[in-house]
């Protein structure tokens, strides 16, 4: 005998609204500046933080937290509520590992949506000025997560003004202003060019590949005083998105430098910049 069972909808999750937990905090880190701020409590206890290390209306950012573990899809959608429109974007996450707490990570991330002057020029991001920031009061998160989660974030001025204070201090400590690069001999050079390329080819994301997707992005890099690659800062992006973290995960992972050189013959921090040019064909 054959019971047949009545068919139920599958109900959606429930959207999850987390309020802070605490105060923003700026950490004046090794060649990055950070805002950081927790939300939630108990099981839904977030953390989002904001990375910047250079100027610019882009931002790097990653969210940590029990919320972030069940992703679904390759693209997130992204808006700083209530008036910025949203934007869908890739995005990287954490293997699923006993022990391991989920993270989500997005580089090149902006306030708002990139704007085309026209149909025939590439996106333009810009800041968006004092009074959007103020405007802002939360982060949602959906699409790419099987439960969306908004984060009541508050105006972003304040915050967004001591981010900036650090990055002018961080790019003075660390010699990579005006007067510090005019004393650099010789730039951060690349050592494993061939190696590099071919870790990136092999990162096609795959169905912007099907797709037939081309992009172009533009890095800069901070490169320390022994080579290694610190920063990945987006400096221009045309879409699709997912070639910004498809870059800076592929510099941040395989690429390897000689070190800047100063004018007293020691190896300092520098910066490397290039574009990368994504083509399905």
């Amino acid at each position: 005998m054959l019971a047949v069972l009545p068919a139920f909808p599958a109900v959606a999750a429930e959207p999850l609204r987390l309020a802070p937990a605490g105060p923003w905090r700026i950490d004046y880190g090794e060649g990055t500046c950070s805002l950081a701020r927790k939300f939630g409590s108990g099981p839904d206890a977030v953390e989002l933080q904001i990375d910047q290390s250079g100027t610019g209306p882009f931002f790097n950012i990653i969210l940590t937290g029990a919320p972030f573990g069940k992703t679904v899809g390759a693209e997130m959608r992204i808006a700083f509520g209530p008036d910025e429109a949203p934007s869908e974007r890739s995005f990287l996450s954490s293997v699923r590992k006993e022990g391991m707490t989920p993270f989500i990570m997005m580089h090149g991330i902006h306030l708002a949506p990139a704007t085309r002057p026209d149909p025939k020029s590439p996106p333009v991001v810009s800041e968006i000025g004092s009074e959007r920031e103020k405007a802002i009061q939360t982060l949602s998160l959906s699409k790419g997560l099987r439960a969306p989660v908004t984060l009541e974030i508050g105006e972003m001025r304040s915050p967004l003004n001591a981010m900036r204070t650090c990055v002018v201090d961080l790019v003075k400590s660390l010699k990579l202003d005006e007067a510090g690069l005019a004393q650099i001999t010789q730039g951060p050079r690349p050592k494993n060019v061939r190696e590099f390329a071919r870790f990136l080819q092999e990162r096609f994301p795959q169905r912007e590949l099907l797709n037939g997707d081309d992009g172009t992005v533009a890095v800069q890099l901070t490169i320390d005083d022994k080579g290694r690659v610190t920063t990945c800062q987006i400096a221009a992006s045309d879409r699709p998105a997912v070639f910004d973290d498809a870059a800076c995960f592929g510099f941040l992972r395989a690429a390897e430098f000689e070190p800047a050189i100063g004018t007293d013959g020691q190896p300092r921090y520098g910066f490397w910049g290039t574009r990368v040019t994504y083509r399905s064909n």
